[in-house]
């Protein structure tokens, strides 16, 4: 089993199933600053606004 293809077949649905832009920058600002949980709290009142 090529476990290149496996990996990119997931990380493509996984990507395809954020919903928006708040969500993938979350995830990229929780993979740069080492701190998610900092990260999500932050992020909370942009998500109500929307």
């Amino acid at each position: 089993m090529d476990y290149k293809i496996v990996g990119v077949a997931f990380m493509s649905i996984l990507v395809a199933d954020f919903t928006d832009k708040t969500q993938l920058i979350g995830i990229t600002l929780s993979a740069k600053s080492g701190r998610p949980f900092s990260v999500c709290l932050k992020l909370l009142p942009d998500i109500r606004r929307l």
